[in-house]
């Protein structure tokens, strides 16, 4: 339809400011879908497309725990007069999920969550982003992984009390040239006062 795929429709799980979203736009300025925009509003496209054997494509940059999506997709799939037709795609295998970047255990709680919907990878990190995991290879032995944790601990609860090691205390090493995920250790990304002295963060979340 005009150079468009109207089959196709390309949505996000978080919130339209989020790096989620920028991915998804940016995906579908290259795939040109009959329909996007957040989930709350493709309830009609995917009722007029019932039976036009069409596809929900929903798109998410990073998956560090899999919380955010989870919820994201429980929203998503709970909005009310939709029941029939999300039953139907998803009985048929027609909603997808492509993540840029997942850690395992994200991608394996989505899946056992949402067994219907089709989880797509393009990378999957590995233990070499998850700085105290033994695998890592980053320190030599376990006595040298607890005093990081331990310093790490320390200045990260002056950053921040509730996650000193990054949301889900995953103490991920990652960082996009754009954003950066909160699953990373806050000493990198949050700015504040540890030991009554400023902390200037290398690269800070905007």
């Amino acid at each position: 339809m005009k150079g468009k795929l109207d089959n196709l429709c390309i949505t996000y799980i978080d919130s339209e400011m989020k790096s989620g979203a920028t991915t998804a736009r940016e995906l579908a300025k290259r795939l040109r879908p009959g329909k996007q925009g957040p989930p709350s509003e493709i309830s009609d496209w995917m009722r007029t497309h019932t039976d036009k054997d069409a596809l929900v494509l929903c798109v998410d940059d990073f998956a560090g725990t899999g919380s955010t999506i989870s919820k994201g997709l429980r929203k998503f799939f709970d909005q009310k007069g939709i029941e029939e037709i999300r039953d139907i795609f998803l009985n048929e295998g027609r909603i997808l999920c492509y993540l840029l970047y997942t850690f395992p255990e994200a991608l394996d709680r989505l899946r056992t969550e949402y067994p219907k919907v089709k989880f797509l990878p393009i990378n999957v990190f590995g233990d070499e982003v998850m700085a105290l995991d033994p695998n890592a290879g980053m320190f030599e032995n376990e006595d040298e992984i607890n005093f990081a944790r331990e310093m790490l601990i320390q200045i990260g609860r002056e950053l921040d009390p509730q996650y000193p090691l990054g949301f889900g205390d995953i103490s991920a090493l990652v960082c996009f040239n754009n954003t950066i995920p909160n699953n990373t250790l806050p000493i990198f990304w949050r700015s504040g006062t540890v030991n009554d002295k400023p902390w200037r963060a290398l690269f800070p979340r905007a």
